[in-house]
């Protein structure tokens, strides 16, 4: 009982405190408006169950649970027929979807593309492309005048994929390591030596690299130098005749335009019937 008494003084006391805080701030009449919001915010037909002396939980009543509706709650069941036709749908979509994929990834070759699009095809290459650094680019560089004479006079060497400068073994780094601005450093170092990968990742000194979709102008160069020269690989010798562009971005014209478009017909690509080249390998005409 003294416990009770003494939990019971300590109460009141405390309700007194917050009472005369309350009245120093103006609150005190505010206190009971509080009270009644609290209760008119609560669900009607709530009760409050009290878990411990400290704490309070709220309950609202099952008409304020979400209700679930599905057929299967429900115990609704299709007939076996319904059953059997979904399944048919479902299996006739999934058959339709395999065939366009297949259909899409079976390969033609470039006179059937042509064909079946009503193209006019353009010239046979061999995929290889034939010439040297564009004659008027070369003489303004200063570039030798053959490969062999650019590669012997500037430090020679056994050249290799994986020693692509021909510079002793001891000191080789592998194309594949390069990345990024490291390649392209390496690139521009190749202008005398490889002219070939120079430019597949340069222009010309102070000419300024153009991005973005080729004109038909462009197109129309890009092809006048693939019947005169070929096509297919050196794309850093074939760029040095296309202003503005580099050896990659010629490549990938030549796989996403030239090629799909008829303008060059190339052994080594065939084509997906929705339109993509896809190269295949080394075949001869």
């Amino acid at each position: 009982m003294d416990a009770a008494s003494e939990y019971e003084r300590k109460r009141l006391e405390n309700i007194k405190k917050n009472e005369e805080i309350l009245l120093k701030l103006g609150l005190n009449a505010v206190a009971p408006c509080i009270h009644r919001e609290v209760k008119r915010s609560l669900p009607s037909g709530t009760c409050t169950v009290h878990k411990s002396d400290s704490k309070q939980q709220t309950i609202g009543l099952e008409s304020y649970l979400p209700k679930r509706r599905s057929a299967r709650n429900r115990e609704v069941k299709k007939s076996p027929s319904e059953n059997a036709e979904i399944l048919k749908n479902h299996e006739d979509a999934c058959t339709i979807h395999m065939e366009a994929e297949e259909d899409a990834e079976t390969l033609l070759d470039l006179d059937t593309w042509c064909k079946m699009n009503h193209i006019e095809p353009g010239p046979w290459v061999q995929g290889h492309y034939h010439g040297w650094v564009n004659e008027e680019v070369r003489q303004s560089l200063g570039i030798a005048a053959s490969a062999s004479e650019a590669w012997e006079s500037n430090g020679g060497g056994k050249f290799s994929y994986r020693n692509p400068d021909g510079i002793s073994k001891g000191k080789s780094t592998k194309k594949g390591n390069k990345t990024g601005s490291s390649a392209k450093e390496w690139a521009r170092k190749m202008m005398y030596k490889n002219p070939n990968a120079y430019f597949y990742r340069h222009t010309c000194p102070g000419e300024e690299q153009k991005y973005g979709e080729w004109t038909e102008e462009e197109i129309e160069l890009f092809v006048r130098v693939a019947k005169t020269y070929g096509s297919g690989d050196k794309w850093g010798l074939f760029a040095s005749h296309i202003p503005h562009r580099v050896g990659y971005q010629c490549s990938a014209a030549y796989r996403e335009i030239v090629i799909p478009r008829g303008l060059i017909r190339d052994p080594n690509f065939k084509m997906t019937r929705n339109g993509k080249a896809v190269y295949v390998g080394k075949y001869h005409h």
